[in-house]
């Protein structure tokens, strides 16, 4: 019971972290380039829609950031 515990929390939490690590480099303005680092769960992670939400988020601070320049 407490394997199965274990590999649900990690499916769940690993994506929310990844993700909120993503945030945190974006938005320090880290892989705001055009090739710059995409979200990438693991095959089995809970949440992948987040790695479309966070491209999502990325091209339009892209787009953004070239926009100032």
């Amino acid at each position: 019971m407490f394997s199965v515990g274990k590999l649900i929390s990690h499916r769940i939490a690993g994506p929310l972290y990844a993700f909120q690590r993503f945030l945190e480099q974006v938005l320090d303005g880290k892989g705001l380039t055009k090739s710059g680092a995409a979200l990438k769960l693991r095959t089995n992670d809970d949440f992948k829609h987040l790695e479309e939400l966070a491209e999502t988020i990325r091209q339009k601070l892209v787009k953004i950031n070239s926009e100032k320049t």
